[in-house]
């Protein structure tokens, strides 16, 4: 049966194409997608159209099923061009781009680790001045109470120059400037400020309320190819497919 007829659509024959052959980048402005397009690739490009133009539809009779199998296998073997095509042209930009990731990994991780221990000592040092200013403050705030008592009891015992020197105290100390904590730094280059931020850490998985769990579906997969027909919580179903075995 001529497969036309199966499919009801005139389709065009896949253009003969030579065999894919190597990109090499060139310095000029043509780009990799535009080397993908050219020669080989517009040919495979047009194979890929003439197949697709071809609708599938219910198959009912053996024929029909016969030619569509066939119109598969054609499709796998436009895919593996496709494919092949794509690694030839990619291959080499992965290559180059290797190159530059690692050279920029070379120049970019000692400055990251030199950051790291910058920002480690930046914030040791403001926890120490932050330290500082909360000892300054408590103490401040002792100085107030005290002078506060001292005038109180001066009060009682109708002492009114120490109860006037007591005053006078608690107004100074009042009138202190209150120690500075450190939030940051403003440079010529940046500047820098404290950010807090609260994280988590497991330290016992199997403490973890379930809510925050996520089903390892490889596991639970290989469980499945193992043998496995009944797990809790999930649906092992059988699915069927029609893997294509070209001979191209």
């Amino acid at each position: 049966m001529n497969i036309n007829s199966v499919f009801a659509e005139k389709e065009r024959e896949p253009v003969a194409r030579p065999a894919p052959v190597a990109v090499v980048p060139t310095p000029s402005k043509e780009t990799a997608l535009t080397r993908f397009g050219q020669d080989a690739g517009s040919a495979i490009k047009a194979d890929a159209l003439a197949l697709i133009s071809v609708k599938v539809r219910p198959v009912e009779t053996a024929e029909q099923a016969t030619a569509l199998a066939e119109k598969r296998a054609q499709v796998k073997l436009c895919l593996k061009d496709i494919e092949h095509r794509r690694k030839l042209v990619v291959a080499p930009l992965k290559q180059e781009a290797a190159a530059v990731d690692a050279e920029a990994h070379r120049w970019a991780d000692p400055l990251e680790a030199w950051d790291k221990d910058a920002e480690r000592a930046l914030i040791a040092f403001r926890k120490l001045e932050s330290d500082r200013a909360r000892r300054e403050a408590m103490a401040l705030a002792d100085m107030i109470s005290a002078a506060a008592q001292k005038q109180l009891e001066a009060e009682k015992s109708g002492d009114a120059q120490a109860a006037e020197a007591a005053s006078v105290e608690i107004m100074k100390a009042e009138a202190a400037p209150a120690p500075a904590e450190v939030k940051g730094w403003k440079t010529d280059t940046g500047s820098q400020s404290v950010r807090s931020r609260w994280k988590v850490e497991v330290i016992n998985a199997e403490l973890v309320p379930p809510a925050y769990l996520v089903p390892d579906l490889a596991r639970l997969q290989r469980a499945v190819d193992a043998g496995a027909r009944s797990i809790e919580g999930c649906n092992i179903f059988e699915d069927e497919s029609l893997p294509v075995r070209t001979r191209g």
